[in-house]
């Protein structure tokens, strides 16, 4: 997803393509835990000076419940010639960059989304 806007900011701006030069990851997690709780029923009966009777205990035990919130900052060189940008490629994450064609990018990655326009 984030190719993808990346793709469109650089047609919306009236470039071509874009190389990607830096990544910051700003994703964060949080969690929380639901309190456990017993729940106790039960009936008698009597007769005379005689009771007898039953009792059912149900325990929900303490729930932690965690949640992932991706986030990322890519910034980005835009120009209308791939040339232009093979003086940004490098190495992010272990992964070597290229000028990519905003075009083309946008169109697979939607059509690979199931996005319509």
């Amino acid at each position: 997803m984030a190719s993808l806007r990346c793709a469109e900011v650089t047609l919306e701006h009236g470039y071509k393509c874009f190389i990607i030069t830096a990544v910051s990851d700003l994703s964060g997690s949080t969690s929380f835990t639901t309190p456990g709780y017993a729940h106790t029923y039960g009936s008698a009966i009597a007769t005379g000076n005689i009771a007898t009777g039953t009792a059912t205990t149900t325990y929900t035990p303490p729930q932690t419940y965690r949640f992932l919130k991706p986030g990322v900052i890519l910034k980005i060189k835009m120009s209308n010639s791939e040339k232009s940008l093979q003086p940004y490629e490098s190495i992010i994450l272990g992964r070597h960059t290229h000028p990519k064609d905003a075009a083309f990018l946008r169109q697979s990655l939607r059509e690979y989304l199931g996005i319509n326009s």
